[in-house]
């Protein structure tokens, strides 16, 4: 009997730890679903609107419109970008306050993707997978350091962050696109 109670209690619990996490990541502006506006969330956003070939599901959509104006676009974007608490690429969190792409953002991006390619685990939450996928291709990989030293560099040069003060808050390779950072 005391078994049967254990069980039921852990089930329980269980149960009730899953449903904070839900309540957690539901979050007007939490496009990704992680349980935190970030940068990543604005960039899904911008690059939504901007790239025909990048589309968001019906409930991303529905988290995207962050004024509940029944429309996403560029608003959604910018307040998101406004109210994120951790900025695309910011995977080495209290690195920097306010956040500026840093060098050690891009090495742990790298050392990640070096981690990941061997098939051994690396310390990263989902939170900051999301956060290391500049360029939103689903995966943190070498491009996404390259954008994040790439990100660097233009600080370091007095340049500023490409093209945030245009409302675009993602990175691409695509030499046609708006957020092609070469």
């Amino acid at each position: 009997m005391k078994k049967w109670m254990a069980i039921l209690t852990a089930m329980t619990m269980m149960s009730a730890s899953m449903m904070s996490v839900t309540a957690a990541e539901a979050v007007q502006g939490d496009v990704d679903q992680d349980g935190v506006l970030t940068g990543h969330d604005a960039a899904m956003v911008s690059r939504h609107l901007l790239d025909d070939s990048y589309t968001l599901t019906e409930e991303q959509l529905a988290f995207a419109d962050i004024n509940e104006d029944g429309t996403v676009d560029q608003t959604d974007a910018d307040m998101l970008y406004e109210v994120q608490e951790y900025h695309l690429g910011d995977v080495v969190d209290g690195m920097n306050d306010p956040w500026r792409p840093h060098i050690s953002d891009a090495a742990a991006i790298l050392e990640y993707y070096a981690h990941k390619a061997i098939g051994k685990e690396y310390a990263f939450t989902e939170l900051q997978k999301n956060l290391a996928d500049l360029d939103l291709d689903g995966d943190a990989d070498m491009s996404d350091a390259h954008f994040a030293l790439m990100m660097y560099a233009r600080i370091a040069a007095s340049l500023g962050i490409a093209f945030a003060d245009e409302g675009i808050y993602y990175c691409s390779s695509d030499i046609n696109s708006p957020a092609h950072l070469m």
